[in-house]
């Protein structure tokens, strides 16, 4: 099966290579504190302005992407605020919108510009 960090390779190949974001505004693994605890986002694009604008969090293909997933991106948003969500386990990619406190399920990226 490929692994978390293939699938966190693969996505970061489809924002650059495909949705044309900007390697510059994109960070991986980046630490953040929730709860006390320290954690690390996979992948992060910020706006133009330095802002965040969407967290992936990356999964390993055997890894359904189940609500409590969905969860876990939403509890690490909550400290970074970014108006996009996009989990993926390299076989399904699953996108949200996060509008006036609800999560919103989405068919395509926004794009960047």
């Amino acid at each position: 099966f490929p692994s978390h960090d293939m699938v966190r390779q693969h996505v970061l190949h489809w924002l650059i290579g495909h949705q044309q974001y900007p390697k510059s505004l994109i960070r991986t693994e980046s630490g953040l504190q929730y709860n006390q605890l320290t954690k690390r986002t996979d992948i992060l694009v910020y706006d133009c302005n330095g802002a965040p604008f969407l967290l992936v969090e990356c999964k390993a293909v055997h890894i359904a992407l189940t609500d409590s997933v969905l969860d876990q991106a939403i509890r690490y948003n909550a400290v970074l605020k970014a108006p996009y969500l996009l989990i993926s386990n390299g076989l399904e990619h699953l996108l949200f919108q996060i509008k006036d406190g609800e999560t919103v399920a989405l068919e395509t990226l926004p794009s960047f510009a």
